[in-house]
């Protein structure tokens, strides 16, 4: 499943969320990407399986995200 933009792909999650097992979030993806999405994500489902990805060279915020922002699940280590 794809979404144009950051509302659609929440819209899509809240649909569909027990048929999606992973996201993979576009940092630079407009409307509600980076930590604005991450976050309502969250909200929707604490235990969502999120990949962060971008094109581009992380920025200060961006790197903020990445130290704290989700963490990895017990399994994953």
């Amino acid at each position: 499943m794809s979404a144009p933009d950051g509302e659609s792909a929440l819209q899509v999650y809240q649909e569909c969320r027990d048929r999606i097992d992973l996201v993979i979030l576009d940092l630079i993806m407009p409307g509600s990407g980076s930590a604005s999405g991450l976050q309502k994500l969250l909200e929707i489902n604490p235990e969502v399986k999120v990949v962060i990805a971008s094109g581009y060279s992380m920025s200060g915020s961006q790197r903020k995200l990445q130290r704290e922002g989700p963490k990895p699940s017990p399994e994953a280590i």
